[in-house]
């Protein structure tokens, strides 16, 4: 049920026909969490369905309160199957997804590099749009799988790089500091691309970032 929490387990093991092994370096992972979204999948496999006459279930679930192991298992799962379920091609060769690549300043003058990913059959002006805040020491290009991954499930994705920091985006690495980096961030959100862009006043904003 929707707002259930639940706890999940992950564990070193083999192959289904293996007997499953210990690793002491490798811990169980126990990962608590809460439902947050259910729908029905009826493309899932019969293995997946609760029943014969049930379809299976997709589970949006947030996680929390996850120790660093669980934490990179969790990070180690979702690159796996992110990265092996993207087809960024049709049929005909044509590209499914697009990028289209802008530069903003911020209150300092220096430019930032902002890369927006989007289906190339757009579906609605109205899109969601899911800013990518890179994380100390990431650039926007680390976060391109999930990125392409969330624009095939028709989400608009911004990404960009930092001023004073690793990536595309000018300045000094060794001027870095969570101030600017704040800034940053607003002047991403402030930036209105020319052309015939996103509408980000009309669009829904989700912010996503994984460290400081």
């Amino acid at each position: 049920m929707a707002d259930e929490e639940i706890t999940l387990h992950f564990s070193s093991s083999g192959d289904h026909d293996q007997p499953k092994t210990q690793n002491p370096e490798a811990p169980e992972a126990i990962l608590t969490g809460r439902i947050v979204h259910l729908a029905p999948d009826p493309t899932a496999s019969s293995e997946l369905a609760p029943g014969p006459s049930q379809s299976g279930q997709r589970i949006g679930i947030r996680f929390s309160q996850l120790t660093p192991f669980a934490e990179r298992e969790v990070n180690r799962v979702l690159a796996q199957h992110i990265g092996s379920s993207i087809d960024v091609e049709d049929r005909e060769g044509q590209p499914l997804i697009m990028s289209d690549r802008w530069e903003c300043r911020n209150t300092h003058g220096q430019t930032i590099a902002v890369t927006a990913d989007h289906a190339r059959h757009e579906i609605s002006l109205d899109t969601p749009i899911l800013v990518v805040i890179p994380g100390f020491g990431s650039t926007q290009t680390d976060y391109v799988p999930l990125s392409f991954y969330l624009a095939a499930n028709h989400v608009r994705v911004l990404r960009y790089d930092h001023s004073n920091h690793v990536g595309q985006s000018e300045g000094n690495i060794l001027h870095t500091t969570l101030r600017n980096m704040q800034a940053d961030l607003q002047s991403v959100l402030d930036f209105t691309p020319h052309g015939p862009p996103l509408r980000w006043l009309s669009s829904p904003k989700t912010l996503l970032h994984e460290s400081l």
